[in-house]
């Protein structure tokens, strides 16, 4: 018997309509739960002063889907199409979540699942894209990245919110379920099939940041130049500038949750025309004989990874940067510093507890710390470069 215990875990508006202002450093640069919240299916929009420029706002909207608020900021008044545009790219992500979340009984995923160890099943193309990606990204960090994880989260409970630890001989089960190896494109009749049956698939490690790249893809079409883009906090794109530009280079202040506090910000970076997709277990998992347990699974286990407290990956494309944080978790440091190596357009931010200490330490990855802004509560944390630009690394 397991010694367990669950860690806590409308219609649209009148476009007018607004809420409260708040400063943009609550707004924009943190990444904690302290932002705007919606119920399902409602939207609600703010503006939202720039800190020190009084003529200054920022347009702010939020949106509920995929478990999340997915969150908007623009520029007040740059571009008079922005909030219809914007409606527009929350209506995607609702269309994304009804074709590819395997909780929605008729989405397309789901009848991939049912149906796929049986016959091939013809998808659309933009499905079909995310499945090779995933597939590529399943082979470059050699099976820590697995959209084939479904049985294992099954196994642990973790759809449900409230997880146990299974037995070993569970873990064994769900783990000959577990494996893309099992998965089939076929790219000539863009169809997919299992080559067993058992095996379910899920779009959670790469899902957010798909949606947040179709969402900037939108708004660029119309003629939008600067926004940010929060997908649950945990995958953001910022293209362009806050106007006015708070330092030459330009570009968003976007925050850094502390890895173990979520509801307090470690630091903040300068991004413009950039992606972060972030992993942790803070807010989700369970306590089991004095430890804690988080949620993100190590497909090649089936236990939760434990190394790390967070992963941070800055990549271009939101849909990367989402993955690969996810993979980055249950990597090793020596494992991300190889993929890294050839990859010059990625930097990643790792976070380690040492040992009982309860302190944390910042490992970083091709990140500059002169572009890393801790918080005042956090200025003194040890941090370490691992890996340089030059792609060496330092250890």
């Amino acid at each position: 018997m397991s010694e367990s215990q669950s860690q806590p875990t409308g219609p649209d508006p009148d476009r007018r309509d607004f809420l409260t202002a708040r400063p943009i450093r609550d707004q924009v640069a943190s990444q904690a739960s302290e932002l705007e919240s919606s119920e399902s299916g409602q939207r609600k929009f703010a503006a939202t002063q720039a800190q020190g420029t009084a003529e200054h706002w920022l347009q702010h909207f939020t949106h509920r889907a995929m478990a999340c608020d997915f969150q908007v900021f623009l520029n007040l008044g740059q571009d008079p199409q922005g909030p219809e545009a914007v409606l527009e790219a929350f209506a995607l992500v609702d269309e994304l979540e009804h074709r590819f979340s395997i909780f929605r009984g008729h989405s397309e995923l789901t009848r991939v699942n049912q149906f796929a160890a049986k016959i091939d099943v013809p998808i659309e193309s933009d499905l079909f894209g995310l499945l090779q990606l995933a597939e590529t990204l399943h082979a470059e960090t050699a099976g820590a990245f697995d959209i084939s994880t479904t049985a294992l989260s099954k196994a642990w409970n973790f759809f449900s919110r409230q997880p146990v630890v299974p037995s070993a001989e569970a873990i064994a089960t769900a783990l000959e379920n577990v494996g893309q190896k099992n998965l089939q494109l076929d790219p000539e009749q863009r169809s997919v099939r299992f080559s067993k049956p058992g095996i379910e698939l899920n779009l959670h490690s790469i899902g957010k940041g798909f949606a947040v790249r179709r969402m900037a893809e939108h708004l660029q079409q119309r003629g939008l130049r600067d926004f940010v883009i929060h997908g649950g906090q945990s995958s953001v794109l910022a293209i362009g500038d806050c106007l006015p530009r708070e330092t030459e280079q330009g570009g968003w202040r976007i925050g850094l949750t502390h890895p173990v506090f979520p509801e307090k910000r470690l630091g903040e970076f300068f991004l413009t025309n950039r992606a972060i997709g972030t992993s942790g277990s803070a807010r989700q998992g369970l306590v089991h004989r004095g430890q804690r347990l988080g949620h993100i699974l190590d497909p090649r286990t089936g236990w939760p990874a434990s190394q790390w407290l967070s992963t941070t990956v800055l990549h271009p494309d939101p849909t990367h940067a989402d993955g690969l944080a996810t993979a980055f978790y249950v990597m090793t440091e020596a494992e991300i510093i190889d993929y890294c190596r050839s990859r010059p357009e990625l930097a990643a931010l790792n976070i380690r507890s040492l040992g009982n200490s309860g302190q944390i330490e910042l490992r970083l990855f091709r990140v500059d710390p002169q572009q890393l802004q801790l918080a005042e509560p956090f200025a003194n944390l040890p941090r370490a470069v691992v890996m340089a630009g030059d792609d060496s690394p330092l250890n």
